[in-house]
């Protein structure tokens, strides 16, 4: 692993073969460079990969590379692929918990929910055609809908004849608030309605008086809405993508600042029950990448901990598992929600903001 002082190095066609003297074949016919771009190696040579402020790289020169991504280094044996810096690596556990996605989600009719749809399509599989469309009428559920629509690459303008993108602009109130029922007064209400209207590329509506609405729910200390926690935090973020008054950003630092004091030394986030807690942490992941902000960042590292290692604390071989107080483990909706974040951190990308570049 290289140190931070300036090396010399050499490249061909975007690939690194030498690093400060040392070059590739030296060690034996398999050794060479290879690269770790925030816990995760990218199939893409280094010349193709795009970095930013936060971003975490780390070379390592392998004397061999076994099938399953084992790497031998002069120190000894690593798994390198499984586990650096004390992570699972992140890209067998999306392979392995893509696998068991089928039996663990079984709709009536095999309907996908929405957050498998949005993991799918930022993973680049087939596009969904069986996702499940959410029947109440509510201001909520007409935005997840909309958001299902777009990633299944569908038009929510126009989905089996019913114009959701419509439905919820009309339910936009004087005071910016998209309300049809009373729990849609709630700030992931307002967030998920800002993110859809917006990826879906609707312009009629109060955009300015939206956004006075969910800053308006933010407190003091930077919690949102009566709960104060830090789920409906992470949540409130996805209304300020791509936000540019100075109103939002303020409102966008005072968030972060808030989720950054509750952060545990485990690298995860408390519940409310004050344990850690996995859908807290992927409510969190899911906030943090759409405001472009990288969840692995220096800033939310603990020690040794990071927000990449507390959601793989919770993986037991290709799915998630949460355990209650009471001992009670549950399975289903604790991978549903870990699944979209564990797409987000190995791709990189937001399952939110990728919408908009599509449509």
């Amino acid at each position: 692993i290289i140190a931070k002082k300036e090396l010399s190095f050499e490249q061909k066609s975007g690939f690194i073969v030498s690093i400060d003297g040392q070059k590739q074949f030296d060690k034996g016919p398999e050794s060479g460079w290879r690269y770790a771009l925030n816990n995760q190696f990218p199939s893409l040579g280094a010349g193709s990969v795009s970095v930013k402020d936060g971003d975490e790289i780390i070379w390592i020169f392998a004397l061999t590379i076994d099938d399953d991504g084992g790497i031998t280094t002069e120190e000894g044996e690593q798994e390198v692929k499984e586990k650096l810096n004390g992570e699972v690596q992140l890209e067998s556990a999306v392979n392995e918990t893509t696998k068991t996605i089928e039996g663990l989600f079984e709709r009536e009719n095999g309907l996908r929910p929405f957050r498998v749809v949005l993991a799918h399509n930022l993973l680049g599989l087939e596009k969904e055609e069986n996702f499940e469309i959410i029947q109440e009428e509510s201001s909520l559920n007409y935005a997840i809908n909309i958001l299902t629509i777009l990633a299944s690459n569908k038009d929510p303008y126009n989905y089996n004849e019913t114009n959701y993108v419509e439905l919820l602009a009309s339910s936009q109130k004087e005071n910016g608030k998209f309300i049809i029922i009373d729990w849609d007064d709630y700030p992931s209400t307002q967030a998920y309605a800002m993110a859809a209207l917006e990826l879906a590329g609707y312009e009629d509506y109060n955009k300015s008086s939206a956004e006075n609405a969910l800053i308006g729910m933010i407190n003091e200390d930077g919690s949102v809405g009566s709960y104060m926690d830090v789920d409906t935090a992470g949540m409130a973020l996805l209304g300020f993508m791509d936000k540019e008054s100075e109103e939002a950003k303020e409102a966008v630092n005072k968030i972060l600042s808030f989720i950054k004091s509750k952060q545990l030394e485990t690298g995860g986030f408390p519940g409310f029950d004050g344990s850690e807690n996995i859908y807290t942490l992927a409510a969190v992941i899911n906030g943090l990448m759409a405001v472009d902000i990288n969840p692995n960042g220096q800033e939310f590292v603990k020690g040794e901990n990071t927000i990449s290692s507390a959601l793989m604390s919770f993986y037991k071989g290709g799915r998630f598992e949460h355990e209650d107080p009471s001992g009670v483990t549950e399975v289903e909706w604790a991978t549903e929600q870990a699944y979209l974040a564990l797409a987000e951190l190995y791709k990189g990308e937001s399952s939110f903001r990728i919408l908009k570049q599509e449509n």
